[in-house]
């Protein structure tokens, strides 16, 4: 592309190098990527843009583009997700937390009374053991994985939410790191359900 000289200019290459590979939601994506290109906020980047280019914003968003356009999830590149009004780092050892996952949360702190003890299997980035933990601090909840680079990430973000002392994180191949007497008041999972079938055409 020619240098941009504003950063609109920027932004309409973006998008249309997006949809020129097939991405959906082509010109959200490039206002996300953009603004954490510029570290804005999505809606400060509309006041942005009648302003000059920098000479490093253009390469930075190319590169970040380049990567959207090999299909690569916003959140990986962003190394950040939205979820539960809360900002969760996500990165390539967990999956990404999805909106309707947020029923879930809110169905276990409406229901849930002082006190009771919540496994959670599978916890990936911890969105949901943390969610619950910080919108339900009378809850004792006890996040498992299999994984130990998944583990690292939930713990990075329960520390960032200020629960550390209110979750228990275990590594955890299912039930298997517990006896046959230990009990919960609730068991709370979204594992991937995706057929192998599928997983090729998946981003």
């Amino acid at each position: 592309m020619a240098k941009a000289s504003r950063v609109k200019d920027l932004l309409k290459w973006g998008v249309e190098e997006l949809r020129k590979h097939g991405i959906d939601t082509s010109r959200l994506d490039a206002e996300v990527l953009l603004a954490h290109a510029m570290r804005k906020e999505r809606l400060q980047l509309y006041l942005a843009l009648e302003d000059a280019s920098d000479e490093k914003l253009e390469p930075c968003y190319k590169g970040l583009i380049g990567k959207r356009s090999a299909h690569m999830p916003v959140s990986y590149i962003t190394g950040h997700r939205e979820f539960m009004s809360l900002d969760f780092v996500v990165n390539e050892s967990v999956l990404i937390p999805r909106p309707e996952t947020e029923i879930l949360v809110e169905t276990v702190g409406k229901l849930g009374k002082a006190g009771d003890r919540i496994l959670e299997l599978g916890t990936g980035s911890g969105a949901i053991a943390v969610s619950l933990a910080k919108y339900n601090p009378e809850l004792r909840v006890v996040a498992t994985d299999i994984s130990m680079k998944a583990l690292r990430v939930a713990r990075e973000n329960a520390r960032h939410h200020e629960v550390m002392d209110r979750i228990i994180f275990l590594q955890s191949d299912l039930f298997r790191a517990f006896s046959l007497r230990e009990t919960f008041d609730w068991v709370v999972s979204n594992p991937p359900y995706i057929s192998e079938h599928d997983l090729a055409d998946l981003p």
